[in-house]
């Protein structure tokens, strides 16, 4: 149905978010696909100890809050609504806040445990989300099997609410 595609402007590296409509038994639904871009480099050039590598970061935080707008744009605001992806920031992120809390986190509310989907030698940190607008019920959330990527696959049940 529609894309985000940064066409360089942004330094994306191409397909920010997909939309499509799915026809169904109950009416269409709209599913969305995200996948944004990780804050590495902004993180790495802010713990260098320099006003150039603080500026950078900066820069990286205002490009990244973009491009979650342009997505979050296109997800819309209507009923029947679910995107899924992966989202390269937590659910206590001012960004993720900003434009992605008006819908339902399908972990948030029906997982067990902290949901780690992205895995590092150092840590586990839940940025892979199943959001749903408010007219879906979430049954059940949690993380598959390591599949040979960095990160844990994130399925959830959900059904229209009656």
């Amino acid at each position: 149905e529609q894309a985000v595609v940064d066409d360089g402007e942004l330094g994306y590296w191409g397909t920010i978010a997909l939309r499509c409509r799915l026809e169904t038994s109950r009416g269409d639904v709209r599913a969305g696909v995200v996948h944004l871009e990780t804050p590495r480099g902004g993180l790495d050039a802010g713990l260098s100890d320099n006003w150039v590598g603080r500026q950078t970061m900066e820069e990286e935080i205002e490009r990244r809050a973009k491009i979650s707008a342009l997505a979050s744009e296109l997800a819309g605001d209507s009923n029947k609504t679910l995107v899924l992806g992966d989202f390269n920031m937590p659910v206590d992120s001012a960004i993720y806040r900003r434009d992605w809390s008006r819908f339902q986190n399908a972990f948030s509310l029906a997982g067990w445990g902290f949901g780690g989907s992205k895995m590092t030698r150092w840590f586990r940190v839940r940025i892979d989300h199943a959001l749903v607008s408010g007219d879906w019920q979430v049954i059940r959330a949690w993380l598959g099997p390591r599949i040979g990527s960095d990160h844990r696959p994130l399925i959830a049940d959900v059904r229209l609410a009656e």
